[in-house]
C-alpha cells in the first residue's frame, strides 16, 4: 500500500534562520498504488490520481475519499477540471470525462496507446498528447474528435498554451509551437537533452531547462534564441 500524506494549509510566515517547524499529520488516504502526479485542488476537494488505475476525490477536510473512478490501466497525470467536468488520460489510452460530483462517467474517446500527460481545456475543446504519436482535440461536450495532428516524436511534459499557440516538448530534444486554430506547425527549437518539465511563459519569452542543465529563453513568437546558460553537468535544472 502507498499512502500520501497531506496538509491542507498553505501559511507564510517570518522566521529566524534557525527556527524549526513541528508538522502536524491531519488526515491521511491510502491507494493500491504509487501516486506521481500532481492533485489537482478546489475548494473543498483534492483530486488524486493514481498508479493504482483509479481517480479519487477527497474531502479536503476529512480526508473522506467520496468517490473513486476507475480505469483499465495506470493514471500518471493530473487532471483538469472545466464547468463541473474532469478530464483525465489513463494508460488505457482512453481520455475519459467524468462528472465531479458524482464520479459517473460523461464519456470516453480511445486512442491507440497510453496518455501520460495533462489535458489543457481551450474554448470548447479538449486537447492532449498520445503515445500513439498524436495530439488531438475532441468536443469537450460529448467526446467527439475534432482534429489530431501526427507528431514525429511523443511529448516530454505538459502541454502550455499561450494566446491560442500550443507550446510542447518532445522527447527527440525539441520544443514545438502550435497554431491551435489552423493546426499548422509554426517553429521548433533543439536543446541538447530532453526537456522532461513544462515550459515557462513569461512576457513574450518561453524559459526551460533541459535535463544536462542546458536553460535557454525563447522568443515566444519565432523560436529565436535570447540566451542561454550552461549549468554545471551535476546540477539538475527545472526553470
Amino acid at each position: 500500500m502507498k499512502t500520501i500524506y497531506l496538509k491542507i494549509a498553505l501559511i507564510f510566515i517570518t522566521l529566524p534562520l534557525h527556527a524549526s517547524i513541528d508538522i502536524e499529520q491531519v488526515w491521511q488516504v491510502s491507494t493500491q498504488e504509487a501516486i506521481h502526479a500532481t492533485p489537482l485542488l478546489n475548494k473543498k476537494h483534492i483530486y488524486l490520481s493514481s498508479y493504482d488505475g483509479n481517480l479519487y476525490r477527497v474531502d479536503k477536510k476529512k480526508g473522506k475519499v467520496l468517490w473513486n473512478f476507475e480505469t483499465e490501466n495506470l493514471i500518471s497525470s493530473t487532471a483538469v477540471i472545466n464547468q463541473g467536468t474532469l478530464f483525465i488520460g489513463s494508460g488505457d489510452g482512453n481520455m475519459y470525462a467524468i462528472y465531479s460530483k458524482i464520479g459517473k462517467e460523461k464519456w470516453q474517446h480511445n486512442t491507440k496507446d497510453m496518455i501520460t500527460r495533462r489535458a489543457i481545456v481551450v474554448g470548447e475543446q479538449v486537447i492532449f498528447a498520445s503515445t500513439d504519436g498524436y495530439l488531438y482535440a475532441l468536443n469537450k461536450q460529448d467526446g467527439k474528435q475534432l482534429w489530431k495532428h501526427e507528431l514525429k516524436s511523443n511529448i516530454s511534459a505538459d502541454l502550455l498554451y499561450v494566446d491560442d499557440t500550443l507550446y510542447f516538448t518532445t522527447i527527440d530534444h525539441k520544443i514545438h509551437a502550435f497554431d491551435v486554430k489552423t493546426q499548422k506547425s509554426l517553429w521548433s527549437y533543439t536543446l541538447s537533452e530532453r526537456v522532461s518539465t513544462q515550459p515557462i511563459y513569461k512576457g513574450g519569452t518561453l524559459y526551460l531547462a533541459d535535463e544536462k542543465g542546458e536553460v535557454v529563453a525563447l522568443n515566444s513568437k519565432d523560436g529565436s534564441e535570447k540566451w542561454n546558460f550552461n549549468a554545471p553537468p551535476q546540477a539538475l535544472l527545472y526553470p
